[in-house]
């Protein structure tokens, strides 16, 4: 009976030994909240990391890169949204009570807007010029905002629904979407394209070279759309569950989708399926570095990598689950978040 426990030892230690060795990003530290966090950002090196912490006394910490509070700022209600520019020097942050803040490196107040319902998403265009935000329905129609970097709102636009997806690109153009349509907005509030869909959208980007759209729905549909002439092609997956992300490569050619209900998969431009990932458990975030050679999904058992290949990098088993992840622009740094903890892992 010990030689064979012991032989069951050294199996198991060879196995999981294996699995440990393969595994490219390394836990550095863990940051514990007092409350859960829900928003997370960081900036393009990695060198500040801002978590929205939920509660009657939520608000906005910010992290430097060796897990140390460099600043907390308490708004007294919870934050669900926060967005950084490139290079770490303005802070975005929305809260349940309709204020859009713009925080400074130090933590100092730039501006603040004060919006009519709570705000449930805000992003920043990657040259930091542009800052684009989203309401959740409440007192009237929910509203989606495009500001400079300055404070000046530029429009303003009513929606019939919460905002479920957002982002907006250097040129200020606004893709929103919510419950039955998407939007795409010029810096200059005209509508440039739009369509009705079935049920919500749940994910939206710009492609890298900014000539597509891509629409991540429910009922695993994914809508790829040419910014030059409007054409659109429709790749529908073998599911009902949603898109809760969509992503096209630096290539220009071939499209990665996050499946709710646990599933990866790589398409080229016509919706063939090139590999699926299956990774067993449901995925509540997914990102990709954005070079796009590694692939995280934060499932409700942790954090599972896999490559552009569609092959296993390995898994972290968090208790809770993840349910936001972000990239340094390197791809050498993961900060995830699970319940009140914060987890920054290194490659």
């Amino acid at each position: 009976m010990k030689k064979a426990l012991s032989l069951f030892f050294v199996i198991s230690l060879f196995i999981f030994g294996c699995t440990s060795a393969k595994l490219e990003y390394q836990k550095a530290w863990e940051y514990k909240l007092d409350s859960p966090a829900y928003a997370l950002a960081m900036s393009n090196d990695g060198k500040y990391i801002a978590v929205g912490v939920e509660g009657m006394k939520g608000g906005v910490i910010l992290l430097n890169e060796f897990g140390k509070m460099v600043w907390e700022n308490v708004v007294d209600t919870s934050v669900h949204s926060i967005a950084v520019d490139s290079v770490g020097r303005y802070f975005a942050v929305g809260d349940e009570m309709g204020r859009l803040h713009l925080f400074g490196r130090n933590g100092n107040v730039v501006w603040e807007q004060k919006m009519q319902n709570a705000i449930s998403l805000v992003v920043i265009s990657k040259d930091g010029k542009y800052i684009a935000a989203g309401e959740r329905e409440g007192i009237g129609n929910a509203t989606v905002h495009l500001f400079s970097i300055d404070g000046n709102e530029l429009w303003r636009q009513e929606v019939r629904a919460r905002t479920e997806s957002l982002t907006v690109n250097n040129k200020g153009e606004v893709i929103y979407g919510g419950w039955g349509s998407v939007h795409l907005i010029d810096k200059d509030g005209k509508e440039l394209w739009s369509r009705e869909v079935k049920g919500a959208v749940r994910s939206l980007t710009f492609s890298p070279d900014d000539n597509y759209l891509l629409v991540g729905m429910d009922a695993g549909k994914v809508l790829l759309v040419s910014k030059s002439d409007g054409k659109e092609r429709e790749i529908e997956f073998p599911t009902w569950s949603s898109i809760n992300a969509v992503y096209m490569l630096v290539n220009g050619f071939n499209i990665i989708a996050g499946v709710e209900e646990g599933f990866i998969y790589m398409t080229d431009m016509s919706g063939q399926t090139i590999w699926r990932y299956d990774t067993k458990s449901t995925i509540l975030t997914l990102n990709m570095t954005p070079d796009g050679s590694q692939i995280v999904a934060g499932t409700v058992n942790g954090l599972e990598f896999t490559n552009n290949k569609g092959r296993r990098k390995g898994e972290i088993l968090i208790e809770g689950g993840v349910n936001k992840t972000v990239f340094s622009q390197d791809g050498s740094l993961l900060v995830a978040i699970s319940g009140s903890r914060v987890y920054l892992f290194k490659k």
